[in-house]
């Protein structure tokens, strides 16, 4: 599991100017109703699993690491906004923070490969850290897991860290950015993600789906190995944010 420490935080800080604080700029920001509807099906669905704790803690233990030890009642939901050196807003999909402690797991989804993943990742790091840099040596220093969740078709094939050698402006001889965690859908099966029985994994399955067929056959087999509470709420939102399957389904499947 990649982690990012203060360490890689004092080495990067230069790259990326200090901006207003996160919360300053809860002043400045607003979500408006007109920024929503610009958001795809893709952020949407996944957005809406992984912000429920439960869900979220079962897609960290599957995917990320079965020794990452957290419960769901011990973590929190964190502001996920960021000012860029341009004054211009990015927001990271999830942010999760352990409760009483500085550790933060930042989850970002993706549906088409970013081959400047490294030094996005790395950049919104940088910002939350400094958002809550230690005033002193006794206070704890912020860990933090960098998450990319991928969905498209293709298999991800952006290098998980990129090597520069003009790194000099920055006091660095050699320029290499951290490591993020990845979870690449194409790496498992439509039987695997049936198999669990768990909002994310549902969510992935049906980014795996091309024709009506495949939809009408896997809400089929679901439905038949018997859909949870949990998952029949996750799988009427798939069905209700795309519009690609709602035009391949039509009215002929409903769930029960």
């Amino acid at each position: 599991m990649e982690i990012f420490t203060i360490k890689d935080y004092w080495k990067y800080s230069k790259m990326f100017p200090k901006n207003n604080t996160l919360e300053e700029e809860k002043k400045e920001y607003e979500v408006t109703e007109e920024n929503k509807k610009t958001h795809q099906y893709h952020d949407k669905i996944f957005k809406e699993v992984l912000d429920n704790k439960g869900e979220f803690v079962k897609f960290i233990k599957r995917y990320v690491g079965k020794e990452i030890k957290i419960k769901e009642e011990e973590i929190e939901k964190y502001n996920r906004k960021f000012i860029k050196g341009n004054f211009k807003v990015r927001e990271s999909d999830i942010i999760y923070k352990v409760k009483n402690k500085e550790i933060f797991i930042i989850v970002e989804h993706q549906s088409k490969i970013d081959y400047e993943m490294p030094e996005r990742m790395a950049e919104y790091c940088v910002e939350l850290i400094r958002s809550r840099k230690p005033k002193s040596r006794f206070e704890e220093s912020p860990l933090i897991c960098p998450i990319v969740i991928y969905t498209g078709r293709k298999r991800w094939d952006a290098e998980r860290t990129i090597k520069q050698e003009n790194g000099e402006e920055y006091g660095i001889k050699e320029l290499e950015y951290p490591t993020y965690n990845l979870v690449d859908i194409n790496d498992y099966t439509k039987e695997e993600l049936l198999e669990e029985r768990t909002g994310i994994s549902k969510a992935m399955l049906f980014e795996k789906i091309e024709t009506k067929e495949e939809i009408e056959e896997e809400l089929k087999e679901i439905i038949k190995r018997g859909a949870s509470k949990e998952e029949k709420k996750y799988l009427e939102l798939i069905l209700e944010y795309s519009n690609d399957i709602a035009k391949k389904l039509g009215e002929d499947m409903v769930l029960r």
